[in-house]
């Protein structure tokens, strides 16, 4: 499993320390940013940490209070949308994409540059019962965007 964010974990044991609000459904995703290490290669690492400045705050402002979202490592964030199916989540995820793709980046020489990202989203409970299942799915998927060409969002076997 990857290493995450120590709020990020402690949120999710809280979380998971509560009773299930009558088994309603829940999605945790994920995203990782393509090809991050070639924008610090080709940009500088100035840059780069500006591009996940700006995506945190995209994940911020994009999502309600209850999500949770954190940096979980590296270029990689992970979401919890409580009472979300893998398939809305999906479509979410999609739209958080899109407005992403669309933030102009400049790097140190002036040159103008867009990021994408890639998801993974696993779902309570049809793909598992703990925390440490939906991430081990999730981080499947995730791998499965990548592989299937970057630049979207996995929600299904693949």
């Amino acid at each position: 499993m990857r290493r995450g964010g120590r709020t990020c974990r402690s949120c999710c044991s809280q979380r998971r320390a509560r009773p299930p609000a009558s088994a309603r459904p829940a999605a945790l995703a994920l995203l990782d940013i393509d090809h991050f290490k070639r924008v610090n290669d080709e940009h500088g690492h100035l840059v780069g940490d500006g591009v996940l400045l700006r995506f945190g705050h995209l994940l911020t402002a994009s999502f309600r209070v209850e999500d949770l979202r954190g940096r979980w490592g590296g270029e990689e964030f992970l979401v919890a949308f409580p009472g979300e199916t893998a398939a809305a989540t999906e479509g979410i995820l999609a739209r958080l994409l899109g407005a992403f793709q669309a933030i102009p980046f400049t790097g140190e020489q002036g040159a103008t540059f867009h990021c994408t990202f890639s998801g993974g989203v696993a779902a309570y409970p049809e793909d598992g019962d703990t925390p440490e299942a939906l991430l081990r799915i999730a981080d499947e998927r995730l791998y499965a965007a990548k592989e299937a060409g970057r630049s979207r969002i996995c929600s299904t076997p693949p």
